[in-house]
């Protein structure tokens, strides 16, 4: 009988404690709230850097499929006709040109996306080369 006394006292003193190490266990609603706005607001900040630096380029293809890729405006344009012969056109028989207006993309070694007017999302055509005689 002495024991549950002791045993009651004991629960009772520890009560405070308890309620104290609960209430700092629960995240209080309003800071959530405010880094959930904070993490918004930095991830859209990134997603403009990353926009700033990224450009997507279509590729109209004579079979009339249209094919998607994005590029840093950093990379040599190179790339472009790299992804042109990876999906099937190879280079000695296609070109590309701009959709309007209409031109040949002229690509020269060491110049970059950016170099060439590739800034902003842009869809090239891809062109059978007239046979040369």
């Amino acid at each position: 009988m002495a024991s549950r006394g002791v045993v009651g006292i004991f629960l009772l003193s520890a009560l405070p404690l308890l309620c104290l190490e609960l209430r700092r266990g629960i995240p209080d609603l309003e800071e959530e709230e405010k880094n959930e706005k904070r993490q918004k607001l930095v991830r859209k900040k990134q997603q403009e850097a990353q926009g700033e630096k990224v450009v997507t380029v279509a590729l109209r293809c004579p079979s009339g499929s249209i094919l998607r890729r994005r590029f840093f405006k950093s990379y040599s344009s190179q790339v472009l006709f790299d992804w042109m012969m990876k999906i099937g056109y190879h280079t000695s028989l296609y070109s590309l040109s701009t959709s309007f207006p209409r031109r040949p993309l002229e690509v020269e070694g060491g110049r970059s996306l950016q170099d060439i007017g590739i800034t902003v999302d842009t869809i090239l055509n891809v062109e059978e080369k007239e046979p040369s005689n």
